[in-house]
């Protein structure tokens, strides 16, 4: 009886069940959890995916984070796939914000067991013993470091290219004489997972080497990832201007310290693409390196060194699951290499230390393990299934708990905060959380933990925009003394006596008090900066009209 059981387990049908249920069951309970951070702008109220003026050929040659009066010059980020997914959601969800994050993070669940598969589908296809196979794919499915890429609605770009190239060289590689729909099939997923992030490059410069060393002809190995990368950069000259932010922060301003704040993160790559621990971070700060001895640097440049070696030996070797594997780590590595300036996030982040960036790297040690245990799980197939078990098991229970970090902006803020605990933008972010929340319920408590978050920000940055304009909203919640709420707006009009917020923001406290003279003079510098928040003409003709109704009367 144990004999037909590990047999069907190790079957297509029975391994495709424990893996889907490994790379579902512990992502259950965040089909719950809401929108956080970077979502709001992708997907929520005012963003492009739900505003209805911007149609489908708008909305695929549009930055990432564009927004409806301004698509392009924000992030450079051309993923034209990953805001199609988001109008769709948005569409079968009529708007609902609750409904379209759960079914957000449903497709993302989805995706993550289909790319685990997929995986499956790839190892089986390249001869590794279904055991050391089944083995890493459940590894995959419950390795810790995906909980960000898997858990965060905005990080689907990172599971969409795995799935369309993987998926795409199973059924190749299954084919024994590859035809040329196969090569047609190969270059649409190769371009569909360019389509979802640039930094694909790397799953798409690896299929020509796996295919050759898995005795495909050279020629129509290497055909299919030239044609997809050509075809790729004809579509993003012709359809997408590019631009970042000049205000948004790209790292250091100097090239050599780039560069070598780059190595220092390589180590810490391969480290999390490991073992992340059982806390999950947002943030993984990274400190300016300005000079060789900075820490971190040279064991950065030999790890990139050993990288490089073990890819030529495996390419000699044609060792095809080995130049899978290295290729894996190495490639993620030059991936976020600093070869053109790209927004890092958090002014804490001189160099891209994030873990939905390791999605595809952290197949690099599972197959290195998988590999060197492949005769003994081919030989002991009971003990190799009790390990697989065991493995998923003890990675879900990990996963599981590292998922609630995206719960919400709160315990994102929250979790953000232990590493940096002394980062502004990251107490605006949570005050603004309470504030939402003070918003929705009234209570005091909130309003409490909002004007002490703000106060935090504004104590580790005086000049916290955000900060200042958030705290003087709470302010106005709250209806406090009116001396108070106008030391705060005579506050944030002598430090920006020229912003649009700010004078959009004490602007509505006049209107609110019925101070049409007041707010329609601050309505008239707003529209004079050329940056006025929409709705800004509608509010200076309505305080006019109240004037002119004051004077007839």
């Amino acid at each position: 009886m144990s004999g037909r059981v590990v047999a069907w387990l190790y079957g297509a049908r029975g391994a495709l069940w424990v893996i889907i249920l490994s790379a579902i069951v512990p992502y259950s309970e965040l089909r719950h959890h809401s929108f956080v951070h970077d979502d709001h702008d992708l997907r929520g109220p005012g963003s492009l995916v739900t505003d209805p003026a911007v149609d489908i050929p708008t909305l695929l040659s549009a930055d990432l984070f564009g927004r409806p009066d301004q698509l392009h010059g924000h992030s450079g980020y051309w993923r034209p796939l990953v805001l199609w997914s988001f109008r769709v959601e948005h569409e079968l969800t009529g708007g609902s914000v609750r409904a379209t994050a759960w079914l957000g993070h449903m497709v993302n669940f989805i995706l993550h067991a289909l790319v685990c598969v997929a995986l499956w589908c790839l190892l089986r296809a390249l001869e590794l013993p279904p055991p050391a196979a089944l083995l890493a794919a459940v590894a995959f499915a419950v390795h810790p470091v995906h909980v960000e890429a898997v858990g965060w609605l905005v990080a689907r770009s990172e599971t969409l290219p795995p799935l369309f190239v993987w998926s795409a060289m199973a059924w190749t590689l299954a084919a024994k004489r590859a035809g040329g729909r196969h090569a047609a099939l190969g270059v649409l997923a190769c371009l569909a997972a360019l389509l979802s992030k640039e930094t694909a490059a790397l799953l798409v410069g690896l299929w020509a080497p796996v295919m050759i060393a898995s005795g495909r002809p050279w020629r129509q190995s290497v055909a299919v990832p030239a044609a997809a990368l050509a075809v790729y950069a004809t579509l993003r000259l012709s359809i997408f201007p590019g631009g970042v932010d000049p205000l948004g922060y790209a790292g250091p301003d100097d090239t050599l310290t780039r560069w070598l704040t780059w190595l220092s993160i390589l180590p810490d790559q391969l480290r999390l693409s490991i073992w992340p621990g059982f806390e999950s971070s947002p943030i993984h700060p990274v400190a300016e390196a300005r000079g060789w001895g900075a820490p971190g640097v040279l064991a950065g440049a030999l790890l990139l060194v050993a990288g490089l070696i073990a890819s030529w030996w495996s390419w000699r070797r044609r060792h095809a699951v080995a130049i899978l594997g290295v290729g894996a780590v190495v490639g993620t590595m030059v991936m976020v290499a600093p070869w053109a300036r790209f927004p890092t996030g958090f002014a804490e982040v001189a160099a891209p230390l994030y873990e939905r960036y390791l999605y595809v790297a952290s197949l690099g040690p599972i197959l290195a393990l998988a590999w060197w245990l492949r005769h003994v799980l081919a030989s002991r197939r009971i003990v190799a299934l009790v390990v697989t078990l065991v493995v998923a098991v003890a990675g879900g229970l990990v996963v599981h708990e590292r998922a609630e970090t995206w719960q919400d902006d709160g315990t994102f803020a929250r979790a953000a905060l232990r590493a940096v605990p002394e980062s502004p933008d990251l107490w605006n972010h949570l005050g603004y959380w309470h504030l939402s929340r003070f918003v929705a319920t009234g209570s005091p408590t909130e309003r409490d933990e909002s004007l002490a978050a703000f106060d935090q920000a504004i104590a580790h940055d005086p000049q916290h925009r955000f900060a200042r304009i958030n705290r003087f909203l709470v302010l106005r919640r709250a209806n406090s003394d009116e001396d108070a709420l106008a030391a705060a707006a005579d506050d944030l009009l002598r430090r920006y006596a020229d912003d649009a917020l700010v004078l959009d923001n004490v602007a509505g406290w006049h209107m609110e008090r019925e101070r049409w003279p007041e707010a329609a003079a601050l309505l008239k510098r707003e529209l004079g900066t050329g940056f006025a928040l929409p709705g800004a003409a509608d509010a200076l003709a309505y305080c006019i009209d109240q004037m002119q109704a004051v004077n007839d009367g």
